[in-house]
């Protein structure tokens, strides 16, 4: 199937109020548009629509190397040394292969994108934040989409002081038992990364897609980690990777 990427939305994060784009990879290409692009082939998520929130000016590389991650990131503690953070964010190590989300934002500054088509995410599978936090996001454009597509995934770590709509759609990025405990007293689900020699808690599952799980399945199969709108009520833990 021939897709495009798509402009979803562009305007102040949020987070800190500075300009910020949202785009969409593997959106179903409307009819008569030409287009190169292919499907997800992420091995983990499978095929889904992945949609990257991103700096508007500056592109995701540099993004990270001048701390205006902070603009998506927000306070989560994985972010850049230079905003703050560790600076051991798993998507960040992706910048001694190339980083896909930099050539992304190039293409669309070189040539534009599709303009957002709500029918496009009809019936899809779509996954919420496959960079930065949908929560420098309005919610309502979130909401939109998860109103016609078939399931959506997603992730925050700005649980504790999003809009409370958030726990519909993602789940509370936990980095430990307490952070876990608090979000789940906000109505989140967790979903709790955790060192190898720790122990699941009572209420939590191992993540199927992972690898101590034996990438049982895929999260476009599994649709688990969609907050409460899933009807699901455990969370979900993973080792540290």
């Amino acid at each position: 199937m021939a897709t495009e990427r798509m402009l979803i939305w562009e305007g102040p994060s949020a987070l800190t109020g500075e300009p910020i784009v949202v785009l969409a990879t593997g959106v179903p290409k409307a009819s008569g548009r030409p287009s190169r692009a292919k499907a997800s082939n992420n091995a983990k998520t499978g095929d889904m629509i992945q949609i990257a929130i991103l700096t508007r000016d500056v592109n995701p590389t540099e993004a990270i190397k001048q701390g205006r991650d902070v603009d998506i990131c927000g306070n989560c503690t994985h972010r850049s040394k230079a905003s703050g953070g560790v600076g051991d964010c798993y998507t960040h190590k992706n910048l001694r292969r190339g980083f896909a989300q930099t050539s992304t934002w190039k293409a669309h500054k070189a040539t534009g994108s599709a303009p957002f088509r709500l029918e496009a995410f009809a019936g899809k599978r779509v996954r919420f934040g496959s960079y930065g936090d949908p929560a420098a996001v309005p919610f309502e454009i979130w909401q939109a989409i998860a109103s016609v597509a078939e399931a959506v995934t997603g992730y925050t770590h700005q649980w504790r002081t999003a809009d409370p709509r958030f726990a519909e759609l993602c789940m509370a990025s936990a980095d430990s038992v307490e952070d876990r405990r608090e979000a789940r007293l906000k109505g989140y689900r967790a979903f709790r990364v955790r060192l190898a020699t720790e122990a699941r808690q009572t209420g939590e599952v191992v993540c199927p897609a992972s690898a101590e799980a034996g990438f049982k399945t895929t999260c476009s199969t599994c649709l688990s980690c969609g907050g409460t709108s899933t009807g699901r009520r455990q969370d979900i833990v993973i080792v540290k990777h």
